[in-house]
């Protein structure tokens, strides 16, 4: 079960990251025009962390950095990334399941080895 839930993870991260990317592009392009001027660094801002975010969880999923993916991910959901539920609901799924690769991943690691002969 963990070698296909790591598996899924880069995929799911691609996923996501598109997902954020194209509600971003979408929000920026539907909302800029009515924006206040004043908001209009924020709004840029807060797009730019949430795709950083979820690059850099793709990036660490591709590498197997589970421990890096979860919080990059909880990241990219909380910092608001235009009408993203489908890419938040892609991205919260990608931090459950890189959050229970990393304690997987852990756990196997402070397992003593299995001696083979008796």
């Amino acid at each position: 079960m963990i070698a296909a839930m790591e598996r899924l993870t880069g995929p799911l991260a691609a996923a996501s990251t598109l997902a954020l990317a194209g509600a971003g592009a979408w929000f920026a392009v539907d909302a800029w025009s009515s924006l206040d001027p004043a908001w209009r660094p924020a709004v840029v801002a807060c797009l730019v962390a949430g795709l950083a975010a979820s690059v850099l969880a793709l990036m660490w999923a591709v590498r197997g950095a589970w421990p890096l993916v979860a919080p990059a991910a909880v990241v990219a959901i909380v910092v608001p990334t235009g009408f993203a539920y489908v890419g938040n609901a892609l991205t919260l799924a990608l931090a459950i399941v890189a959050g229970v690769l990393a304690v997987a991943t852990r756990t196997r690691r402070r397992q003593p080895a299995r001696s083979t002969s008796q």
